[in-house]
């Protein structure tokens, strides 16, 4: 029994250790995300296979890449301000 007793403190203190880690992770996404909007540069992710881009002011816009390397703006994408979505969408 006592085999099961320590496999399952070692199972808690690994999740614990996993909720910890993701936290931190995300901790520093942020600040890295603020830090490069203060010198004001473009965040680009995708959502949800649409690439997107946040200016340093706030506002969201989806785009085109070309192959020559320039892009184009599709249109402007409304954030939902009170759930941390776009359109419906996880952010980020």
């Amino acid at each position: 029994m006592n085999s099961n007793k320590s496999k399952l403190s070692s199972d808690i203190d690994f999740t614990t250790w996993m909720e910890t880690l993701e936290k931190e992770a995300q901790a520093g996404c942020l600040r890295e995300i603020a830090m490069h909007k203060a010198a004001g540069r473009n965040i680009y992710y995708s959502n949800h296979g649409v690439p997107t881009f946040e200016t340093p002011e706030g506002k969201h816009f989806e785009y085109k890449l070309h192959p020559n390397g320039t892009d184009e703006i599709i249109r402007e994408v409304k954030r939902n301000i009170n759930n941390g979505k776009v359109n419906g969408k996880d952010n980020y």
